[in-house]
């Protein structure tokens, strides 16, 4: 299995956090309830990756969503 790499883009309007596939550009999820206006996301290592996001009221969010 080949390992895919993926992009994390904060959607501050919509207050969720797109996961873009970077082979080919595409939107493969959208993570909702980030809280409000996410402004910055960080990938811990993996096994398993935790996706740690942060927004303009100061908290943060962890999600453990299993991408690479």
């Amino acid at each position: 299995m080949a390992v895919q790499s993926f992009a994390y883009v904060t959607n501050e309007g919509d207050d969720a956090v797109s996961v873009i596939r970077i082979s080919d550009n595409t939107v493969v999820d959208t993570i909702l309830d980030v809280g409000e206006e996410p402004v910055g996301v960080a990938i811990t290592p993996p096994k398993p990756p935790k996706i740690r996001i942060t927004n303009k009221v100061m908290t943060a969010i962890i999600v453990d969503k299993g991408y690479n």
